[in-house]
């Protein structure tokens, strides 16, 4: 029972030798110690603090932490990125020895992150393996596979390390009842294991195929394989690996009928057990003890070995040990017809989660439990069943979802970077256009401006020659005319006196020109008053009646040049107004509201057509919505 249900708690301890990637120092330790005194450099004492830590490691794992740690420590201080990773990977390796799994990977894990940071390989393989190694002899084996295979890729060329991954992927295929793969694997790590001068890894997998073929039922392949890793465990000083290579041959023989050899094996597997000063190995050794007196039937004796081992597999939390205990209790205490105590036994045993429970465990279960009408439990045994199903499925399962998604991201990289060059290219085709337009519109007002200015010049012309050039030309013909030495004095009184009035005339047409181009009024008080003034003098020639408007207008801050615009806009519109419209009355209103000013004229005329307007591009309306657009304001009619 020990053996069957408890098949990859050694084996496993056996191929976890963890990879520090460092060599077992054999210096006397007070020379490790004056040697690190003398150090004159850090990089030199962090070399005798690890070989202090190494002297250390096999059997006093908290003896060898401090010198790990003070190494660690220094490296850190002096920026020695190497000595980091190794004494994070020496640290959490004594971590794992501890039993303390959860926090040995946390420590793991950080040195592998600065590993993979630093690009070193060999040791981001140790990293990955001893993670593996965590999760193992924690029972998550999808988690171990994922973690070995990752180690692999980086370990091509240490063949001792390939040798004892290879044995830890055989235990788990064998766990998974998969004995062709497993055996495949363990002599794979037997293969590597030649190309190393290092006897621990050939011993690992020596012990792990021993173990694998005697789960196939192969004993004599199995007796042949524990027979050889115990010849070869002398060469190695860990007490540990030589408790379990005794162990494994008291299994064979005990298993084969040579139950008193078996014994003997026991008790030297117990003895290192001890020294070991490990829980976890005492409660399997003493387990194996009383399995071997159970079966000579000295069920007393065993059961006192059983007894001895519930609290180091308590102390040790390895709840697989502490199963097989209650269940070896339970059968001891049903061979002395102690049957209370056996049920007793037997809930804990049942109540602890077994994920390789076996088809022999499951039918004693199952017969004991009929005897005491426990149908719940048969229930939880359909449960695990089913579980170990869903995580046999789930590494395929995550490899087809990792591959999926890290073709969604290239997809999604792929139509970011074609998105983005598109957008920029769209971007680029606005800014051109838009300059197109700025250097369109700015052509559009200049060439509105010359316009603007040409048709000033013909209309400031057209006042000349129509207005002052006829009443010159009058004052002409009738100077002309008058002959001082012939005429009588009342006709050339008669004819000065018209030209006076034709001089006057023409004196007050030029004013009304020049008032025309720059109003004074516009200079001295403001648009208001300018815009009042040329209302007046409409007024004044009796062709329409004009009435102007000035609400909240009075002192407007608007520069000349913006004032004088919207001078010239008043001025075309009632130009407009009294050549076209045929109005008679005009409102003219200037008002401001915040920052906003408004002109509105209004007439009682016959209005136009604004399409007709446009399509005749006239220079009056043409110059009104320059002068406008150049306000950036907004015409409404």
């Amino acid at each position: 029972m020990l053996n069957r249900l408890l098949k990859t708690v050694f084996p496993i301890f056996i191929s976890c030798l963890l990879l520090a990637g460092t060599t077992t120092a054999q210096q006397v330790p007070d020379s490790l110690r004056n040697r690190y005194r003398s150090a004159l450099h850090d990089s030199t004492r962090i070399h005798y603090l690890q070989l202090m830590g190494e002297y250390w490691e096999n059997d006093l794992p908290d003896s060898a932490l401090p010198y790990f740690n003070e190494a660690y420590r220094i490296s850190s201080r002096i920026g020695s990125s190497f000595d980091q990773v190794t004494n994070l990977l020496n640290i959490g390796t004594m971590y794992v020895r501890k039993e303390q799994y959860d926090k040995a990977r946390t420590i793991l894990e950080q040195g592998l992150a600065l590993s993979i940071e630093k690009n070193y390989a060999i040791r981001t393989g140790s990293f990955y393996n001893n993670i593996g190694n965590t999760y193992l002899l924690q029972n998550h084996p999808h988690k171990a596979i994922e973690h070995y295979l990752l180690a692999t890729q980086y370990l091509q060329s240490d063949s001792g390390k390939l040798a004892t991954i290879h044995a830890n992927i055989s235990v788990l295929f064998r766990d998974m009842r998969q004995l062709d793969k497993a055996i495949g694997y363990a002599e794979k790590a037997i293969d590597y294991a030649r190309g190393s001068r290092d006897p621990l890894p050939m011993y690992s997998a020596l012990t792990n195929a021993g173990d694998i073929y005697k789960s196939a039922r192969n004993d004599s392949r199995a007796s042949s394989y524990f027979a050889t890793a115990l010849s070869l465990v002398r060469t190695i000083p860990d007490v540990a690996q030589k408790m379990v290579a005794y162990s494994n041959m008291a299994d064979i023989l005990n298993t084969t009928g040579h139950d008193v050899e078996a014994d003997a094996f026991a008790d030297t597997a117990l003895h290192y057990a001890r020294l070991a000063k490990s829980d976890r190995h005492l409660a399997y050794a003493l387990n194996q003890k009383g399995e071997i007196k159970m079966k000579q039937h000295r069920f007393a004796e065993a059961r006192q070995f059983f007894y001895n081992a519930e609290d180091p597999a308590k102390r040790a939390s390895e709840w697989q040990i502490l199963r097989v205990t209650y269940y070896n209790l339970a059968m001891s205490e049903k061979a002395t017809n102690n049957l209370v105590k056996a049920f007793s036994y037997l809930e804990k045993y049942s109540a602890l989660k077994d994920s390789s429970f076996n088809e022999e465990t499951a039918r004693t279960v199952g017969a004991l439990e009929a005897r005491y009408q426990s149908e719940a439990r048969q229930q939880k045994i359909r449960e695990l069943e089913k579980e170990k199903l869903l995580q046999q499925s789930n590494l395929s399962r995550k490899n087809i979802i990792n591959s999926l998604l890290v073709i969604a991201v290239l997809v999604l990289v792929v139509v970011l970077i074609m998105g983005s060059l598109i957008y920029k290219q769209k971007q680029l085709l606005q800014v051109k256009r838009i300059s197109e337009l700025e250097r369109e519109r700015e052509l559009t007002a200049t060439r509105a401006i010359i316009d603007g200015q040409e048709e000033e010049r013909r209309r400031i012309a057209k006042d000349l020659h129509d207005g002052m050039g006829g009443m010159l030309s009058g004052v002409k013909y009738a100077l002309s005319q008058t002959n001082p030495f012939k005429d009588a004095v009342h006709i050339v009184a008669g004819s000065l006196s018209q030209s006076i009035i034709l001089l006057d005339n023409s004196i007050s047409e030029l004013r009304r020109i020049a008032h025309n181009l720059a109003s004074e009024s516009l200079v001295k008080y403001g648009l208001s008053a300018a815009i009042n003034d040329y209302c007046t003098n409409i007024n004044k020639t009796g062709i329409v009646n004009v009435v102007f408007q000035s609400v909240n207008s009075d002192n407007l801050p608007i520069d000349t040049a913006r004032s004088n615009i919207i001078y010239r806009i008043v001025q075309e519109l009632l130009n407009n107004t009294q050549k076209h419209a045929g109005a008679t009355h005009v409102i003219v209103q200037l008002s401001r509201e915040g920052n906003t000013v408004s002109i509105t004229v209004e007439d009682d005329g016959k209005g136009f057509d604004i399409t007709q307007a446009a399509s005749k591009k006239g220079m009056g309306w043409g110059n009104i919505h320059t002068r406008i657009n150049y306000l950036r304001g907004q015409l409404d009619v």
